[in-house]
């Protein structure tokens, strides 16, 4: 069980195909060339809004999360690193690509550090859900936002601020409670500092590095009353 193998195509591959596939779409379509910081913000976008469909997965599959989670939990107990890197070199055919059961598995893996994630009844489960369900919309604006400019009567200064804010907001607020709740609970116990640092402070962090960019680049909009604010070159 504690053999290690890559498969092509796996999950991995998928997740960067599509993070690729929609930075390069969306930048395509750009009516003026984005800065490197609103290019930041678009690939941050990209980034969440595939997180909030496996959050929308994690409602619709939580039952099936816990049981995967307590199998787990049994097979990988002290080797939970071995359980990651299985699942993200996991085999992926088309099918799995559209699957919402298949990428739940992403939960009950990430549940060996967290367990909150197969408790439907815990902080974590249901910021996440909240952020799949609230932000995905609102994400997908802003990245048009991007790429329009003032060229769209959709994106007036006042309601690409007010979007944002609200949007940005929501996610840096959630993590850093989050993260707090982690830490007070001592759910890091148990796991090495480098397991930690990978798979819960690097990747929750990025919720509040680019959250923060995306507040500071919001309040410059409705400060001034322009989308000169997302550095657009004429």
């Amino acid at each position: 069980e504690s053999k290690m193998k890559m498969h092509f195509p796996n999950a991995t591959t998928a997740i960067l195909l599509y993070l690729i596939l929609t930075t390069v779409i969306f930048l395509s379509l750009a009516q003026n060339r984005p800065s490197p910081l609103a290019v930041s913000l678009l690939v941050f976008n990209n980034i969440n809004s595939l997180i909030c469909l496996w959050e929308i997965c994690l409602l619709r599959h939580i039952e099936t999360i816990r049981i995967d989670y307590i199998t787990l939990r049994r097979r990988y107990v002290g080797k939970e690193f071995i359980a990651v890197f299985k699942f993200l070199s996991s085999p992926i055919g088309p099918a799995d690509v559209f699957s919402g059961k298949f990428w739940s598995r992403i939960w009950s893996t990430y549940a060996l550090y967290d367990q909150s994630y197969q408790n439907p009844e815990s902080y974590g489960f249901f910021i996440d859900v909240g952020n799949g369900h609230v932000t995905l919309l609102p994400t997908l604006y802003f990245n048009y936002a991007i790429i329009a400019g003032t060229g769209s009567s959709l994106t007036t200064p006042l309601l690409v601020g007010i979007v944002g804010v609200a949007m940005y907001w929501q996610e840096l607020y959630g993590t850093i409670i989050y993260i707090f709740s982690y830490i007070r609970n001592k759910r890091y116990i148990g796991f090495s500092s480098i397991e930690v640092i990978l798979f819960v402070v690097m990747t929750n962090g990025m919720w509040i590095v680019f959250p923060a960019l995306g507040l500071h680049f919001c309040w410059r909009v409705l400060g001034e009353g322009t989308l000169d604010a997302l550095s657009f070159a004429k």
